[in-house]
């Protein structure tokens, strides 16, 4: 009996039990899931973020309003995928979601190659890839 007794959860653990199944039932609810494209997304703009802000540092003009609105920047992209997958609810349709991340994530692949050559690593990207995202 006291084994058992061991597996149920202090009221700490079901707090934080409860805290995360309603945290992550709302950006399932939100965001349609969280898909490999999603995750993707997130993957991109974390880089673009991170590669944004080495190359202000190292270029001088790093300023915490700048990274501020980096950071709001990336809270919108994930508005507009919820506002499209709002859209795709209510529509009935299956498009709205995936084209606006597909849109976002071609957006900050740009970004982040921009930031590689802020950097002084552009001889790093091969030119079709500078050519394609031009192009887009």
């Amino acid at each position: 009996m006291s084994y058992l007794m061991c597996l149920l959860p202090t009221r700490l653990e079901a707090l934080s039990l409860t805290i995360s199944s309603a945290v992550c039932g709302w950006i399932s609810f939100a965001f349609g899931g969280i898909d490999m494209p999603l995750r993707w997304l997130f993957i991109f703009a974390v880089i673009d973020f991170l590669t944004g802000t080495i190359a202000a540092g190292k270029s001088g003009n790093w300023t915490a309003k700048e990274s501020f609105a980096g950071l709001l920047k990336k809270v919108s992209i994930f508005v507009i995928v919820m506002i499209c997958h709002g859209i795709d609810v209510v529509g009935h349709v299956e498009f709205m979601r995936s084209s606006a991340i597909l849109a976002l994530s071609l957006t900050e692949a740009g970004s982040i190659f921009e930031n590689i050559e802020a950097m002084g690593y552009g001889y790093l990207i091969p030119d079709f890839l500078k050519k394609g995202l031009k192009k887009l």
